[in-house]
């Protein structure tokens, strides 16, 4: 046994004698249950948002610490988070807790209380309509033209590759603005630390009535039906883990790459089994610059697949000392605490003994960690008005978790973007046009910083975190807010006149003086809207078009948030 066995084997050994944290505790759920009732009682009227979620991720925690078996200790607290819930207006989620505690208790004083609470609720959510479905105009599916192999993707894309991108997204038609391109459902995904009873940890929506695991007190789920899904596809293998997982020395990017790993990790093993997935692996790895020039032998890009996914491009060249200890631990638990690499008699996984098996996963956990620190997107809900790039990649409240996006991924970066994004639900990201985009034109994503940012700062920042320098045509020209020429004189006047003479024609000047706080955001809007900025870049081009459009592109963003977004 080597040093580094040694120190696992102390650790796991000093963890497992704390049993507070291992395992549900009856004493910590009655506490977490406390703490909420006094919060929750304590001047009620003058509390914070942020207080009122703190107040329902105590109930959540309590519910999730709760040992099997104790129905009217849980009963109660599925009580006391429905009276949160109808204070909050949460009228379905409030009437979703009273059931469950009308389940599970016995006490006719209790449920008399419920039933009174049960009608009251029903009351309320009548009088404001929630059962009503939403107007078109205002929330409309996601829908999009799906290519036969790839119903996550709209026909209009093309995976390309060159030397100088590697593989890209490429469009096959001319784009308008506002066209959806991809509707893409998360490969995996994890809620953030701060935020684990708050968040179902399998979807990233809001967990008002949070469905705890039956085993373990580490996630939460928005639903029964998430709370399944979530244990056949991988909850139940990283249960045991969990816990141990959640004891590593590290900071929240790290953790979230390490949950991130595992949970990929357990889904290629569940879907396809351990031996296949080694031979995955090594196939991959003898064939990666195929992989990344877009050879696929026997299939196309699958955003739900391994294969997908473990093909991605990745950063070899970063000293991870601290992160290899993570994956020896993460190895050596999922062998102890796992079946995962059990494997019949009559199969050969191609490894010759135990040890050499165990150097394989800590190999595939650190290459996924290395393609997940840099594939990796937050999820975050519309509601972000973060003005500073880095703030928001570091401390904007808005982000909910880390989510894997495959298909995603493959766009490149560009200071003057030509699709933006938003999230929707159940952990999908809506990625959409916002200017014209030609027939064999690249589609780009930002990573980040943008234009009105320092060419300079961009250029950092995009050197440190993901390996490369920016050559966008933004980035070529040096464009800013802080241009020394003013657009108006960079407009020819010929051009110009013609420009607001179509303007008039077309009865599209009023959109364009309007200020975009004033402009409503409904479809009749947001279709003027699409007309003017494709008006813009028939007569304009570079720095005048992206200055002219600014606002115009900033309201498609504004409309698909509220149409689709979380």
């Amino acid at each position: 046994m080597d040093q580094c066995e040694r120190y696992i084997d102390n650790w796991i050994s000093l963890y497992e004698a704390n049993d507070r944290l291992a395992k549900k505790n009856l004493c910590l759920s009655m506490d977490f249950r406390k703490e909420a009732n006094d919060s929750f009682l304590y001047n009620e009227d003058k509390k914070s948002e942020k207080a009122y979620k703190r107040i329902l991720s105590l109930y959540s925690k309590s519910i999730a610490f709760a040992p099997k078996n104790l129905d009217e200790l849980l009963a109660m607290t599925y009580a006391n988070r429905s009276a949160l819930l109808l204070h909050l207006k949460k009228y379905t989620e409030c009437l979703r807790d009273i059931d469950t505690a009308l389940e599970l208790t016995k006490s006719e004083f209790l449920r008399f209380k419920l039933l009174a609470r049960k009608d009251q609720c029903s009351a309320f959510a009548r009088s404001c309509g929630e059962n009503d479905a939403p107007p078109l105009n205002d929330r409309r599916a996601a829908t999009i033209s799906a290519s036969a192999d790839r119903t996550y993707v709209s026909d209009c894309l093309s995976v390309m590759y060159s030397e100088k991108y590697g593989r890209y997204v490429q469009a096959s038609r001319d784009i308008r603005p506002g066209e959806i391109v991809v509707v893409e459902r998360g490969y995996v995904t994890f809620a953030k630390r701060d935020k684990a009873y708050l968040i179902c940890s399998h979807c990233l929506e809001s967990a008002w009535a949070a469905v705890a695991c039956p085993d373990c007190s580490i996630v939460v789920y928005c639903s029964e039906s998430c709370r399944r899904e979530a244990y056949d596809r991988y909850h139940s293998e990283e249960c045991p883990i969990l816990p141990y997982v959640r004891c590593f020395d590290c900071d929240e990017i790290e953790l979230e790459t390490c949950m991130l790993a595992l949970r990929s990790f357990i889904i290629a093993v569940k879907e396809e089994g351990w031996t296949r997935v080694a031979q995955q692996v090594q196939s991959i790895d003898e064939q990666r610059d195929k992989y990344e020039e877009g050879e696929f032998p026997s299939e196309p890009f699958l955003s739900r697949s391994f294969r997908s996914m473990y093909s991605l491009s990745y950063l070899d060249n970063i000293d991870d000392d601290y992160g290899d200890t993570h994956d020896r631990m993460l190895a050596d638990l999922i062998e102890r605490k796992t079946n995962l690499l059990h494997i019949n008699e009559d199969e050969v996984d191609g490894f010759e003994n135990k040890e050499e098996r165990a150097n394989f996963v800590r190999n595939l956990l650190k290459k996924l960690r290395k393609i997940i620190n840099i594939n990796s997107f937050q999820f975050q809900d519309s509601s972000c008005k973060c003005e500073d790039f880095q703030e928001c990649t570091s401390s904007c409240d808005t982000v909910r978790g880390a989510i894997v996006l495959p298909y995603s991924s493959l766009l490149n970066h560009s200071c003057y973007p030509n699709v933006e994004r938003t999230f929707a639900r159940p952990g999908k990201i809506v990625l959409f046009s916002t200017r014209p985009i030609e027939r064999g034109e690249q589609l780009y994503d930002s990573y980040g910083p943008v234009v009105g940012i320092d060419r300079q700062e961009r250029q950092d920042y995009l050197r440190d975190y993901f390996g490369f320098t920016c050559e966008c045509r933004a980035c070529r020209e040096n464009w800013s807010t802080h241009t020394s020429c003013p657009v108006i004189q960079m407009r020819d006047s010929a051009v110009t006149k013609s420009f607001f003479t179509e303007l008039l024609i077309k009865r599209l000047h009023d959109v364009f003086v309007l200020p975009l706080i004033k402009r409503p955001i409904d479809v009749a809007t947001l279709e003027k809207t699409i007309l003017l900025i494709e008006i813009i870049y028939k007569y304009f081009d570079g720095f005048v078009a992206h200055a002219d459009s600014s606002s115009h592109r900033a309201y498609i963003e504004r409309a698909f948030c509220k149409f689709y977004g979380v």
